[in-house]
């Protein structure tokens, strides 16, 4: 009896695990592929068969061939492909020489114990010109119903050998992802273009994955590309994710893409200036909630055009959200103070109706640190935060709040997408401008400014009508305090609104309504009290006053809380404007501002 040797082997799929941080990769190569396809010339039980060419057998075949020296040969299949009734009416030659452009077609007899609907092609230039890609491809071939095959392809490399192996899926319970060899050929190419298909994986095939743009898997572009198609079998609330990869740099982006009625459309940044980019889609697969390499493409950019940076990490996925503005494409280079944020949230992830702000967090220089709140309505928000500190590099988080039934007195969140902008053109007015909690801008709070410090000339008699109007009318919560009844709403809208509340909200007060009138004012974090072991987290005011800062803390100027009624009796005192430093730091420690 002879046996007959098949050489097996094994697909393996690509997995991207999303992270807390960031993204988590785990690449499985084809290493093996590629290894053993570099000694398939010395394999010869696979009786060279096959050669896959569109052109099939023709007198421009034999005339490529012969113009670039090669002996063209008819090749014959396999003893798996005779074991499984495989025929192939393209191509007719094993080795044959050919334009760019090659095509497999044929005919299996027995697949009803296939462990997969699909060929496996792969294909390993081995000329001499360099690739700015890899020099090994792989090309899946669907397997119809009635066992035909049919499928064309571009041979990748430049001039020169292709090797070409066929093969096809085994017939053995338990072997999903085993194939083995039908056919191998050696097809010359005698362009000198680049040229290249999409390289879609097994898994992009088993999603019915299909790019409509754009139409080949090398191109060239000026700055950003646009990619559309169809993937038919994912639902509207998953997403694609595109990794944009940077030649030898080292580096890569992500970008969400969305799927509607089983089509996406995005436009792609190429994030790393001139050169080419390497652009891997991932499809999300619901029954392990992973994502999955689905096809890979590359862009020459002409382009030295720079796009923000852009992180997302786990919770955008899972909280739900959706940003719309800062696409994908907006510049690096930020020219302006003000930065929009935009977007919305999933209704049906649990959670989404308890978040009433996104939070939003600038950090520059990696030093100084601002934060905002924009607030969410019907799920959706919109709204601008402040580059407060002038020209430099800012890192912007955009986060959400923790779920949480704990009362405390601090708010956790969890930072959902982070942004790197080179910020041009802008001044450092990070003591004057809206910040959290100090609404500035507000019109009630310019109003009351305003009419404070109506007929006042002296930098120093504005400030003192502030901590007079503080120190006078604000009453110290007491209950608010005792009970850590804190909001992420609190700040000097509130307070004016309440005529109440703790030390934040006489410092978010006093600061918003001293920049209101042009006034550099900051809010200031510490310790106070009467003794080291008794002192407590407090909050007061700095602001400049004639070209000097000055302190004051309208909070302890306003009066005093009774021990034996808990209750909070006015006793104004203007102890607390501007005192001398040694007087305060007996009470009062700073460790921070808050801008």
């Amino acid at each position: 009896m002879a046996f007959v040797k098949r050489n097996v082997w094994v697909l393996m799929a690509s997995l991207l695990v999303l992270g807390a941080c960031g993204d988590e990769e785990e690449t499985i190569s084809k290493e093996e592929a590629n290894e053993a396809a570099e000694t398939e010339e010395a394999v010869e039980e696979t009786n060279e068969n096959d050669a896959l060419d569109g052109d099939v057998l023709d007198e421009e075949i034999d005339r490529l061939s012969a113009e670039v020296g090669v002996e063209t040969e008819v090749h014959s299949l396999t003893g798996y492909a005779e074991e499984i009734g495989l025929t192939l009416t393209s191509p007719v030659y094993q080795r044959y020489a050919t334009h760019n452009q090659v095509t497999i077609e044929g005919q299996i007899e027995h697949t009803a114990d296939f462990q997969s609907d699909q060929l496996w092609v792969n294909v390993r230039y081995s000329g001499d010109e360099d690739l700015p890609y890899d020099n090994t491809m792989d090309h899946y071939v669907a397997i119809e119903e009635d066992g035909s095959f049919t499928k064309d392809f571009f041979l990748h490399g430049g001039m020169g050998e292709h090797r070409i192996v066929v093969r096809a899926p085994s017939t053995t319970d338990g072997e999903d992802n085993r194939f083995y060899d039908v056919s191998n050929l050696v097809v010359t190419k005698v362009e000198e273009e680049l040229i290249r298909d999409i390289e879609v994986t097994s898994t992009g095939a088993s999603h019915q994955l299909m790019i409509t743009q754009p139409e080949t898997g090398i191109i060239t572009a000026d700055g950003t590309f646009v990619l559309s198609g169809e993937l038919p079998l994912a639902e509207d609330d998953h997403s694609m994710i595109v990794e944009v990869k940077g030649e030898g740099s080292g580096e890569s982006e992500d970008v969400k893409v969305e799927i509607e009625d089983g089509s996406f459309q995005s436009d792609i940044p190429l994030y790393f200036g001139e050169a080419y980019h390497e652009v891997i889609l991932k499809v999300f697969n619901p029954e392990d909630e992973l994502y999955y390499e689905a096809a890979t493409l590359y862009v020459d950019n002409r382009s030295n055009d720079r796009f923000v940076g852009k992180e997302l990490f786990i919770d955008y996925f899972e909280r739900g959200v959706t940003l719309s503005q800062p696409t994908v494409t907006t510049p690096l280079e930020h020219t302006e103070n003000t930065y929009r944020f935009a977007g919305e949230l999933d209704s049906s992830i649990p959670g989404a109706d308890e978040i009433e702000q996104m939070i939003i967090t600038t950090e520059y220089e990696g030093e100084e640190e601002a934060t905002y709140y924009i607030p969410v309505t019907d799920y959706s928000f919109d709204g601008d935060v402040w580059l407060r500190f002038g020209e430099g590099e800012y890192v912007i988080t955009i986060s959400v709040p923790e779920l949480t039934d704990d009362e405390e007195s601090f708010f956790r969140y969890r930072g959902v997408a982070q942004f790197t902008h080179e910020v041009t053109g802008v001044e450092d007015e990070r003591s004057l401008l809206p910040s959290r909690g100090i609404e500035s801008d507000h019109e009630d709070i310019q109003s009351l400014a305003d009419e404070l410090t109506s007929g006042l000339t002296v930098d120093r008699e504005k400030a003192k009508a502030v901590y007079d109007y503080l120190a006078e009318n604000i009453a110290y919560d007491v209950e608010k305090f005792n009970d850590r009844l804190f909001e992420m709403d609190d700040s000097a809208v509130k307070t004016l609104e309440l005529q109440k509340g703790v030390c934040q909200d006489y410092a978010f007060l006093g600061v918003a309504l001293l920049r209101a009138i042009d006034m550099e004012a900051n809010y200031v974090a510490g310790m106070a009290g009467s003794g080291f072991l008794t002192r407590e987290r407090h909050a007061w005011i700095e602001v400049k006053v004639d070209g000097e800062w000055i302190e004051m803390d309208p909070t302890w100027g306003a009066g005093y809380i009774d021990e034996e009624t808990d209750e909070f009796v006015f006793n104004y005192t203007d102890d607390y404007f501007d005192p001398d430093e040694d007087f305060l730091n007996q009470t009062h420690t700073r460790e921070e501002i808050m801008y």
